[in-house]
């Protein structure tokens, strides 16, 4: 039996201290204010970004603005299994730090987020 991805949209709000997901999954941030970056730890080579379609600032690091400027556009998921951490912009107080996305993998046993393709 082969498996082909599900890809799910995923709808964290952008204060929310975590929140899971897999490969290729769209993350649709929920309670955007007008403005919010979301940017890589640093340093770079031990803190992978984990979304794409993303730039790099002049410190290197990769980022995204929110909200995107083409509506077609889509915050995904672009790293394999694992925890990975990001600094939001835009949350009050203490949320303003780092958060976390547990990415999953996306092979299990009961092969979840996947479906038998015919």
């Amino acid at each position: 039996m082969s498996k082909t991805k599900v890809v799910q949209t995923l709808t964290p709000g952008i204060c929310d201290a975590s929140f899971k997901g897999s490969t290729n999954d769209i993350v649709d941030f929920q309670h955007l204010p007008a403005s919010c970056t979301l940017t890589q730890l640093s340093p770079a080579a031990s803190n992978p970004f984990p979304f794409s379609p993303a730039k790099t600032n002049a410190n290197g690091l990769l980022y995204i603005q929110l909200p995107l400027p083409n509506p077609v556009d889509n915050v995904t998921i672009s790293v394999g299994a694992g925890d990975y951490q990001f600094l939001v912009s835009c949350c009050p107080g203490p949320l303003d730090a780092t958060h976390t996305v547990h990415v999953e993998d996306n092979v299990s046993a009961q092969g979840q987020g996947y479906k038998p393709s015919r």
